[in-house]
């Protein structure tokens, strides 16, 4: 048996037989490609809650969510990825477009769909929300850390913690 890796993405493996027929040996070559698996890429459309309170963020719930093949007419509001510089599969968080411009006071996103909880590593914003505040739990409560732009990696303290977010225009304190 003989197998040799090649490449920085893939691993080819070739698997040689000796068979003995009719006392000539045969040589039969097997050779299998190990494919990396792609990032996979979902969508979570959310929509406002009760509308926006007065001087407050709109508070956005969950309205689908979905994987694989996703394409969408929303606005995106922030990209989450699994892993540092933004890679690893990906969830794109969308509002619906009379929501479209981040404002002072922001938009609340309280939950995300539950394989989403504590996995982001990175993330990018779009759409006037360069401020942004990480919490480690549901409802924007618990430990928080705050960002501007897009983050590559989201440090030691808030990596793989991330359960909720608020996003606005302008910095603001946690």
């Amino acid at each position: 048996m003989f197998s040799k890796s090649v490449g920085r993405f893939g691993a080819v493996v070739a698997a040689v037989t000796l068979l003995i027929v009719d006392g000539s040996v045969n040589a039969l070559a097997q050779p299998t490609v190990a494919q990396s698996a792609a990032p996979v890429e979902c969508v979570a459309k959310y929509e406002p809650a009760d509308g926006r309170s007065v001087g407050g963020a709109v508070v956005l719930v969950l309205k689908s969510y979905s994987c694989g093949d996703v394409t969408s007419q929303w606005w995106s509001s922030i990209k989450l990825f699994k892993d540092a510089n933004f890679s690893g599969d990906s969830l794109t968080l969308e509002i619906p477009a009379p929501y479209r411009s981040c404002d002072q006071d922001g938009m609340r996103i309280d939950s995300l769909p539950s394989e989403w909880d504590a996995v982001t590593s990175s993330f990018r914003v779009y759409n006037e929300c360069w401020h942004s505040r990480l919490y480690t739990e549901a409802l924007t409560a618990g430990d928080c850390r705050k960002y501007k732009d897009d983050v590559s990696y989201v440090g030691d303290f808030m990596n793989d913690k991330m359960m909720s977010v608020r996003l606005q225009s302008v910095e603001r304190a946690c």
